[in-house]
């Protein structure tokens, strides 16, 4: 992934994509490769059936990220370590697939979310405060497509 320069005058958009890889997966690298497009894949193993596909993101010049194993709020928030052995396992995928491991990642919803306070309050203080010690990088967004649950259809 390429270095960016904060203080550079040009603006620029991060294009990423959570929770896949999915059935559709070809059809947006297709899109993407169309447009000359790269994003970052937050992936996770939610479709085993399409692991795959993150070599396919990964040779298509695409960043590949983690964004946890089961994506399910109540095994990846339920302590500490049940959070960095879930990451552990998307990590083994993202170097099957691609033949390295990933410094990214992205928190099931994002690194303030209130969901986790359903499993273990404080969890979220304590991943973010260990991240850096391990020589990862987290991703949070600053705009909502309301995939996630608010859109109702493609035009909302």
């Amino acid at each position: 992934m390429p270095k960016i320069d904060p203080n550079a005058s040009k603006k620029l958009v991060a294009l990423t994509f959570d929770d896949g890889p999915s059935p559709y997966t070809d059809k947006l690298l297709g899109i993407l490769d169309k447009y000359g497009v790269k994003a970052t894949f937050f992936v996770t193993n939610c479709d085993p059936g399409c692991q795959y596909d993150i070599k396919k993101e990964f040779k298509a010049g695409h960043a590949i990220a983690a964004h946890t194993y089961t994506h399910s709020y109540g095994t990846i928030y339920r302590s500490t370590s049940a959070f960095w052995n879930d990451h552990e396992k998307i990590q083994g995928v993202i170097k099957k697939q691609t033949g390295q491991r990933t410094s990214m990642m992205r928190f099931p919803g994002g690194s303030s979310n209130m969901v986790s306070l359903e499993y273990n309050k404080g969890i979220m203080t304590r991943l973010t405060k260990k991240l850096p010690e391990l020589g990862y990088q987290y991703f949070d967004w600053n705009v909502d497509s309301n995939d996630a649950g608010g859109a109702k259809d493609a035009d909302e």
